[in-house]
């Protein structure tokens, strides 16, 4: 009874090859690593509202002029995946990653404004890990 059970063990074995290892693929590139925030600039009787865009990994700041404003408010309780949001003129603007692009848009019928287009492959926005596809 036993060798009838170790015959019957030893067919359900999985046999063992000495195959090599597969190969692993070349390591990608680092991750592209941004952060965006508001900044009101001061000026005579109102603000011009920009969206800056640092990009951590090659050391680089781009602004954009985004409204001018006579009234402004810092949404400070609220926040948004890439940021908090801002009011100027009760308009709120907040930045978003669409379409393989960093975004401001606004809550309004204004198109929103590209800031950056995204290579495919990893990024990360504020923080938050995403991964960018190739468009099809």
């Amino acid at each position: 009874m036993l060798s009838a059970i170790i015959l019957a063990a030893s067919a359900l074995a999985i046999p063992f090859e000495s195959s090599p290892a597969p190969e692993r693929p070349a390591a990608s590139a680092p991750a592209m690593m941004l952060e965006t925030s508001f900044e009101f600039a001061e000026r005579e009787g109102s603000y011009q509202l920009n969206a800056l865009l640092f990009d951590l990994s090659a050391g680089t700041r781009a602004s954009t002029p985004i409204a001018s404003c006579k009234r402004i408010d810092i949404a400070s309780f609220e926040e948004s995946a890439f940021g908090t949001p801002v009011s100027c003129d009760g308009v709120s603007f907040f930045f978003d990653v669409r379409d393989g692009a960093v975004l401001v848009d606004a809550a309004s019928p204004q198109p929103p404004i590209a800031l950056r287009r995204l290579s495919p492959g990893r990024v990360f926005v504020n923080g938050m890990p995403l991964l960018i596809e190739a468009s099809r």
